[in-house]
C-alpha cells in the first residue's frame, strides 16, 4: 500500500470514530443490582429459587430499562423466544427483529418515558425451570414531568431455566390490555 494509501485509511478510520455518538448511560441503582445478581451462588439460587427467580427477572427488567443491554442479553437463554406486545414493530413481523433490536426498542419506550410496575406477580416451580406469571402497570410520564400515569395493564409470562450461570429467560411473552383507569 502506498503511503497516499495508508493516509487515507487512516483518515477514514479517524473520520468514521469521529462520527460515531455513544448513547451515555447514567449510573443508577441497577449497576448495583447487577453485581448482587452476578454475585449470587448456585447454592443460594436452590435455598430460595422463587425469590431468586424474581429477583433475575427484575434485574432483566431493570437493565433494559436503563439501558444495559449486555446485561439484558447474558439473561437471555441461546434458544430464548421473545415476544412483546409493548415493543414497536413499525409494520415489521416479530422474527424479523434480533433479541438485541427488540430489546432496543423496548429501551426506546422507556428513553420516551414508559415505566413498569409489577403488580402482582405468581411463580411456579417445576424441576429447573420457573414459569412467572406476572401482571404489570404499564406507566407513561408526561414530556418534562416526572409524574407517570398508568395506560395500560401488560400480562408478563416468563420461562426461566436453570443453568450452572444462574436463570436465564427462555421464554418472553407480554401483551398488554387496556387499562381499568379512566383514559382522557
Amino acid at each position: 500500500m502506498t503511503p497516499a494509501g495508508v493516509a487515507t485509511v487512516f483518515l477514514g478510520g479517524v473520520l468514521l470514530l469521529a462520527s460515531c455518538s455513544f448513547e451515555r448511560r447514567p449510573e443508577v441503582e441497577g449497576e448495583d443490582a447487577r453485581v448482587e445478581a452476578e454475585a449470587r451462588a448456585p447454592e443460594a439460587i436452590l435455598s430460595d429459587p422463587t425469590g431468586s427467580a424474581l429477583e433475575t427477572l427484575a434485574v432483566f427488567r431493570e437493565a433494559v430499562s436503563i439501558g444495559d443491554l449486555s446485561l439484558a442479553l447474558a439473561l437471555l437463554d441461546p434458544e430464548v423466544r421473545i415476544v412483546d406486545r409493548l415493543v414497536s414493530l413499525e409494520g415489521r413481523r416479530a422474527d424479523e427483529f434480533t433479541r438485541g433490536e427488540l430489546l432496543l426498542e423496548l429501551r426506546r419506550s422507556h428513553a420516551e418515558g414508559m415505566q413498569l410496575e409489577v403488580l402482582d406477580s405468581r411463580v411456579l416451580l417445576l424441576n429447573e425451570s420457573a414459569l412467572v406469571s406476572s401482571t404489570l402497570a404499564v406507566l407513561q410520564a408526561s414530556e418534562g414531568s416526572s409524574l407517570a400515569r398508568e395506560v395500560a395493564r401488560a400480562e408478563e409470562t416468563v420461562l426461566l431455566m436453570l443453568t450452572p450461570a444462574g436463570w436465564r429467560v427462555r421464554h418472553f411473552h407480554r401483551s398488554t390490555v387496556p387499562s381499568s383507569v379512566d383514559l382522557p
